[in-house]
């Protein structure tokens, strides 16, 4: 199936529910499945390259694991074929969607030391933005934040906090580094997620939602304007549960 034909296929995925979507693609990797491995496979590869990426319009990581499983129960695949969806599917799974997120240890920029559930159980949303203050992505990303209305309302309501988080070890970098004044500027200073991978950063800026108790509602989202239509969205739910706001996230 041509690349084009894939990513149109996800796009039309991308408005079902997230459990039509999810079974949709089964169908689809079924079928792709039937006509042998070669077509298996390079129909695999177009919709990992959509769906991986958080550049990509197609990003989903619900959908992304919903490929990752299939691969790793396919026939066709041998143990060597399935090294890479195995490593893929666990780094996929750590602070997946509608999970608690894990905790990590902050340092403010006045020194004192904080944690992001602490700091997450202040608001009830949580935008969380990894970011370094070297990446020129993440600037341009900082001046759109500090200009978006959606985000002024919200954290203007005490409805949503912003927690910036620089991940990398230059201290110095970190404490000359400015933020909005509207977002709490963090260190991960124990470096637990560069060094132990707690979260998985493909690159940067990328956003996180989570929610008061630290269930991951949005994971490594690179879009600013996908974050916006979500953060609306939450906003206008009457229905706080945990797993139907990362539902209703789904379709961003």
């Amino acid at each position: 199936m041509a690349a084009g034909n894939v990513e149109a296929e996800l796009q039309r995925l991308e408005q079902m529910q997230q459990d039509d979507a999810v079974a949709a693609l089964g169908a689809k990797l079924d079928s792709a499945q039937d006509a042998g491995k070669k077509q298996y496979v390079a129909y695999c590869k177009e919709v990992e390259d959509l769906t991986a990426s958080p550049e990509s319009p197609q990003h989903s990581e619900q959908m992304l694991m919903a490929l990752l499983h299939h691969q790793l129960n396919s026939p066709l695949l041998d143990e060597e074929d399935k090294t890479r969806p195995r490593f893929l599917l666990q780094d996929a799974s750590k602070n997946q969607i509608g999970s608690t997120a894990t905790d990590v240890d902050l340092m403010m920029k006045d020194g004192s030391a904080t944690t992001l559930a602490h700091l997450a159980a202040t608001a009830p949303i949580t935008l969380v933005y990894f970011s370094n203050p070297d990446c020129d992505a993440c600037q341009r990303v900082k001046q759109r934040m500090e200009q978006s209305a959606t985000v002024a309302e919200f954290t203007g309501s005490k409805l949503l906090n912003v927690v910036a988080i620089y991940t990398l070890d230059d201290k110095r970098l970190w404490q000359s580094s400015t933020m909005p004044p509207f977002v709490t500027d963090t260190w991960n200073y124990t470096q637990k997620i560069f060094d132990e991978e707690t979260y998985v950063l493909p690159s940067t800026p990328l956003f996180y939602i989570v929610d008061s108790n630290m269930t991951v509602l949005m994971k490594n989202e690179a879009s600013l304007n996908r974050v916006e239509t979500a953060l609306r969205r939450l906003m206008l739910s009457s229905d706080n549960r945990p797993q139907q706001l990362s539902r209703l996230l789904f379709r961003h």
